[in-house]
């Protein structure tokens, strides 16, 4: 039989600024979980977060570690970094999350006469135009697209406008989709304890 995970650990999982990662913190002393144990659960917290309960990283929140003890002689490193994992999907499952969409800004240079036709398909990617000007005979819009409904537009603004328009996208954002899409964890997930346990301690095949 595996030996018991001895240890124990809470955290207080809050919202975080758009775009600012993972913020972590405790307000545990050494007396209640001892440095070096600490150190593990900080190490094991990006790893954890790695698959949420939708499968996707998450990111943007604050965790502080607010309880927890460790047995001073059963008590090893590797029993927190089991139980970290445990803790923080326990927390997710709870709270819930959003799941969030990159959204990419763009431009698009080309022949005014193609105004119309571009417009129609950018209303049917969903994009938004910010702005559009016009210098001499040539056609200029901004805006914002999400990524998932513009993968292959340049192949399509090439066909729409014979190949005479310039299209160019970079990274803006990412904002809560509307379209929630959750993928398989992959291995054993945290809220399967007992299972989750066991793999940790090797004795379980999957």
């Amino acid at each position: 039989m595996p030996k018991p995970c001895w240890a124990v650990v809470s955290f207080k999982i809050e919202p975080g600024e758009p775009g600012s990662g993972f913020i972590y913190s405790s307000e545990v002393g050494v007396n209640q979980i001892e440095s070096r144990y600490q150190k593990e659960i900080e190490r094991t917290l990006p790893k954890a977060l790695q698959q949420g309960i939708k499968g996707w990283e998450v990111t943007d929140l604050k965790i502080t570690l607010v309880n927890g003890e460790h047995h001073n002689v059963h008590s090893r490193a590797g029993d927190f970094a089991v139980a970290t994992p445990m803790a923080i999907m326990k927390g997710l499952n709870e709270l819930g999350t959003d799941l969030l969409e990159p959204i990419m800004e763009f431009s698009i240079k080309a022949p005014e006469e193609y105004l119309g036709k571009i417009s129609s398909a950018l209303t049917k990617i969903g994009a938004e135009i910010q702005s559009h000007s016009i210098i001499g005979s040539k056609l200029k819009l901004l805006g914002h697209v999400p990524l998932a409904t513009s993968l292959d537009f340049s192949v399509k603004l090439a066909s729409l406008c014979s190949g005479k328009a310039k299209y160019r996208a970079r990274l803006a954002e990412y904002r809560k989709s509307n379209n929630i899409v959750t993928t398989d964890y992959r291995g054993i997930s945290p809220l399967e304890r007992a299972k989750y346990i066991l793999q940790a301690r090797k004795a379980l095949n999957v």
